[in-house]
């Protein structure tokens, strides 16, 4: 098989359909699968999709991200691993170009950017993808994520670190040799809405754990350019302690 798709499901919503949907025209003609993750009953999608062959539900106790995420690496028979977000869009020929892109390039990792919508569905701006200074902040969007399944295998999979798994796994990929690459097309319609995991809520925490996987990275490989995002991060958590207290 070609290419998995994995998808992580929170909770099942008013969302999930149509991402679910924005999956099969994008697939249409590439020898691929769909592993949906979930906590939640998914009977009622399962004979939705029961008759298409693409989709594959597995439904766990452990309702964490990088739990869900692992298992349906484990899962996977694909060649290439393929990330999704429950509540986005695929863009209709998203695959088809990033599966081009990592053939005929040296990179192992691949990444596009999103047009951002709101809950009704209207576009209300663009994010971009970009590796350049992924020493010093995370600018990769996760959900639009192609790689294949042997080096993320290689990598160990998602670290078990809370909002920041993705962060981990991408300077743990270019500490050991592995190269990222973007394509600067949306691969995605990017959802923002009140219930998703990533908010300014969890900044400071956030912060800290950055700055501990860095110290982690550095203590196995040193770099200037890790240590100069060691102390950026270092400074973004003690400022943002201190003025939370204020």
């Amino acid at each position: 098989m070609l290419l998995s798709v994995i998808v992580p499901v929170l909770r099942f919503d008013s969302y999930t359909q149509f991402a679910l949907d924005s999956l099969v025209p994008a697939l249409n003609g590439i020898d691929s699968e769909v592993i949906i993750v979930s906590t939640d009953d998914c009977n009622h999608l399962m004979s939705r999709y029961e008759n298409s062959g693409l989709f594959r539900f597995l439904t766990v106790n452990i309702n964490t991200l990088t739990y869900k995420l692992n298992l349906a690496i484990d899962s996977a028979q694909g060649y290439y691993i393929a990330r999704f977000d429950s509540d986005d869009l695929c863009e209709p020929e998203r695959f088809k170009v990033q599966l081009d892109f990592l053939k005929v390039t040296e990179y192992d990792f691949c990444f596009g950017d999103a047009r951002v919508i709101n809950t009704e569905g209207d576009l209300i701006g663009r994010k971009v993808s970009d590796s350049s200074s992924l020493d010093f902040k995370c600018d990769l969007i996760h959900p639009t994520m192609m790689c294949y399944r042997s080096v993320i295998l290689k990598l160990g999979g998602y670290a078990n670190i809370e909002y920041s798994e993705d962060y981990m796994l991408w300077l743990s990929a270019v500490s050991s040799g592995f190269s990222i690459g973007t394509i600067n097309e949306p691969m995605i319609s990017y959802r923002v809405h009140d219930s998703q995991m990533t908010s300014s809520n969890n900044l400071s925490p956030t912060f800290a754990r950055n700055t501990s996987i860095k110290l982690y990275l550095l203590m196995k490989k040193f770099s200037f350019r890790l240590m100069g995002g060691f102390i950026y991060d270092f400074i973004k958590t003690f400022y943002a302690r201190f003025f939370s207290r204020l």
